[in-house]
């Protein structure tokens, strides 16, 4: 027996050897652009597969007279990003005229306006730097009594707001979803509504 051991741990020894001799796996991008270009990725694909998703008949539904129905839900969403976006960017979007919360209720023209705005709102996010993120300013106004107040605004505080204005908005409209018997595209595992 005393000569078996040995025996065994010189069997073990390589695969102890080769393990430590392997480089581990790169660790993922956690860089600012990474972590907020992914965030942004990840509520896009969402809202775009619930405007997509949600039947024309049901555009109108609203669960109870007090709130706005799915499709001024959705151009609120449209409206907001273009504004954010043509701030973000320092441009008017091509949208920005139009009030899409209160006079758009067609499931085609809402769609339509989804893919329009997360484009625009893609120029921005593909060409945000780190470096925009942590330093960099834009130029906006506010008004107060009646003046028009310039503003330097972080990027950062913007891109923040954006993308927790757009969860909200999913969240929320998930329940509109739900109370249709449809399951929202981020629990949706392909063998549901």
């Amino acid at each position: 027996m005393k000569h078996w051991i040995p025996v065994a741990m010189i069997a073990v020894l390589p695969i102890v050897i080769d393990a430590q001799s392997a480089a581990p796996p790169p660790l993922p991008d956690m860089s600012w652009k990474a972590r907020f270009t992914s965030q942004y990725q990840y509520v896009r694909g969402n809202l775009v597969k619930m405007a997509e998703k949600m039947p024309p008949e049901w555009y109108a539904f609203q669960p109870t007279p007090e709130v706005k129905t799915f499709a001024a839900n959705l151009g609120h969403i449209i409206r907001g990003n273009a504004g954010q976006c043509s701030a973000l960017l320092g441009r008017r979007s091509p949208l920005a005229d139009q009030d899409f919360e209160k006079t758009v209720t067609a499931k085609a023209d809402l769609v339509k306006a989804v893919h329009e705005v997360f484009a625009f709102c893609d120029e921005y996010f593909t060409n945000l730097s780190d470096e925009q993120l942590k330093n960099g300013t834009y130029q906006s106004s506010v008004v107060r009594d009646g003046q028009k107040i310039p503003l330097n605004v972080p990027h950062i505080s913007n891109v923040a707001a954006f993308l927790s204005h757009n969860n909200e908005m999913y969240g929320y409209m998930s329940v509109y979803m739900r109370l249709k018997g449809l399951v929202p595209p981020s629990s949706d595992r392909g063998d549901s509504k």
